[in-house]
Formats: structure tokens, sequence, C-alpha cells
């Protein structure tokens, strides 16, 4: 059999994690012809320094050119402009002569490329392991309280389909900071204007008081959103927006928590993140954690153990926020004795 394996191997520099969490699926693998599609920062080639498995790589993305049986890694997906238009041509290229694609990739399953849409038409499609069980507990948290900070305005679309769907939601982080530019009470011209004032109809929670600053690098004082000095920039959540989240978490049995609530580069600012977290542990309600930036900031306390955790932040509120993903919609079950059967 001929397999057609986009996995998600756009790993940071210096963490390989997503190449060795794969290593014993892929070892089941080996027996097909393998063909592994991936999206990462440089040349693919650099990511077989990091396994152990008999991976071969090559300079091509015409899977047709690949015939012989076992592990065959692809370059960078986005070499081809056609991945991230969605082409067609780009899919039917990836997919030729392949018998079944394989949706492994949880942390882009949620991107409209090639490799993950118009792929999976070509030929049966099937989820992987790993997509499985993340969409089994996405599944699990569909109805909760969701945090959602960070500074990617791209998650206010999330948020609003969130509100819409019922569910409470609490903004924090630099995606509050637009709700304070409409009142004219933050430096800056507000973004994504009319997408917070539709927000603002579904009555979401919003942080009470904040940590402000000239700069980064000074320690900030605690004012309330009313209070924020001119010149002075947003770093953190004060204490009492801390114990109004605490409040809601308590009242809630399941909680969904993406991007850190403060500036978290500086260490000045970690405060926010760091008590954030202590509520949910403390609440001892069901947590889903999601997101890089929010993992990496809590995973060297012994203390923080959530119900579930994921770096695929953009993937799980995707998943969360929209009933339909067609092309995810479209992949069937994983079914073992297929793949792992010669």
């Amino acid at each position: 059999m001929k397999i057609f394996l986009r996995v998600d191997w756009n790993c940071p520099k210096g963490s390989y994690t997503k190449v060795r969490e794969t290593e014993h699926f892929l070892l089941r693998l080996k027996h097909h012809t393998v063909c592994i599609g991936t999206h990462y920062n440089g040349n693919t080639k650099e990511l077989l320094k990091h396994t152990t498995l008999p991976i071969q790589h090559h300079d091509t993305l015409f899977t047709s050119q690949i015939v012989k049986p076992g592990l065959h890694l692809l370059p960078n997906l986005r070499n081809d402009k056609g991945e991230q238009k969605n082409s067609i041509f780009f899919a039917q290229q990836l997919t030729q002569d392949c018998d079944l694609y394989i949706n492994n990739a949880w942390g882009t399953v949620h991107r409209k490329h090639a490799s993950i849409d118009k792929a999976s038409k070509e030929c049966k499609a099937m989820m992987g392991p790993l997509v499985q069980a993340e969409l089994a507990k996405c599944k699990h948290f569909k109805k909760a309280l969701y945090i959602v900070g960070g500074a990617k305005l791209d998650k206010l679309n999330i948020i609003l389909d969130l509100l819409k769907q019922g569910n409470k939601v609490a903004i924090i982080g630099a995606l509050s900071i637009p709700f304070l530019q409409l009142k004219g009470l933050c430096m800056g011209a507000p973004k994504k204007l009319e997408l917070c004032e539709e927000i603002l109809k579904y009555n979401p929670i919003l942080p009470i008081d904040y940590v402000v600053s000239d700069k980064p690098e000074s320690e900030g004082m605690i004012v309330h959103d009313h209070e924020i000095p001119h010149g002075t920039f947003v770093y953190d959540i004060g204490p009492e927006t801390i114990e109004m989240l605490g409040h809601h978490i308590k009242l809630n049995k399941k909680v969904v928590w993406n991007g850190p609530a403060g500036y978290t580069p500086s260490p000045i600012y970690k405060r926010g993140t760091i008590e954030l977290a202590r509520k949910i542990v403390e609440s001892n309600v069901q947590s889903y954690i999601c997101g890089g930036d929010t993992m990496a900031e809590l995973e060297q306390y012994a203390w923080a153990n959530f119900t579930h955790t994921t770096t695929a932040g953009g993937a799980a509120l995707s998943v969360l926020s929209k009933e339909k993903m067609e092309w995810l919609n479209r992949l069937q079950p994983f079914v073992p004795e297929l793949v792992f059967e010669k």
C-alpha cells in the first residue's frame, strides 16, 4: 500500500518532541510506501538528525517518483505555492498513486491548505491516531468556560463564534487591549473595531484591573481600566481580575484556556499567567490547556497538573469553536487493522 501521511513536524528550534512522539506509529507503517509531508522552517532533512527511524529524505514533492517500501520524507510542503493556496493540482501531485491519505497533523488540522483539505479528496482519507485522540478530547470540552489570551488578534473571530454558541468567554492578555482602545482608555488606534463591537454584544468577561508600565523592563503599577495613565502600556492582568476569574472557574465544571495573561517575555509580567493556572488547579475542575506559549510558561511548575494539555492552540480553539470543518469531517476514523497489517 502507498500512503500519503500528513504530520506536524514544524518543530521550534531545539525541540523535536513532535518527531519523537510519532516514531512508534511510523515504525508500524514502514512495510508500506509512506510519503511523509510536513511544514518546517528549514530543510526537512534536518529533522532526520532527531530520529533513529530509517527515513529516507527526498528533494521532490512528486510522490509518484517514490515507489520503494519504507518511510520517505518530502521537502517542506510550503516550498510549493500551491500548498497555502489550497491548490487541487498540488494536492494531486502529493497523492498521485497513493491508496490512502492519513492526517496525523493535529497542530495544523485547522488550516485549509492543499495537504490538509484538497489532498483528502484524492483517495481514501483517514484520521491518524493522534488526530482522532485529540478530537475526542475536544468533543468532551465543547461546552466550557473559555479563557482566551495571548496576542494573536485572529482569535477574536474564534471568540465571537464561541460566544454565539452560548459559551462564557473571558478575554485576557493583549487580546483585551482593543476593547480598552474602543473606549479611548489605552494607547494606540483601535484594531478590529467592528469585530470588537460585535463581541461586546454577547457580554464577554473582560479584566477589571491591569498592570501597566511605560516599558516592559520596569515594574508596573496596578490600575483599573479607567485609571490607565497616558503613555503607559498594559502588560498583565491585576489581582482583582485574577480573583474574578477564579470565581468563574469554580462555577464551571470545565475550563478551556489558551494564551498567556501577560507579557511573558518579561519575567516581571508572568504573575497573571501563573496565578490563573493556580486557580484552575486548585478549583479541581476539568481543564484543557492549549497553546505552545501557554504550555511553555507552565511546564516548569510541578503543581500545574491539568486534565489535558496540547501545544496546538490554534487547532484546538478552531475545532472547539466551529461546528463544520468539511475537510476534517471528511476523514474516516482510524482503522489499525488496515494500516498496520501487511
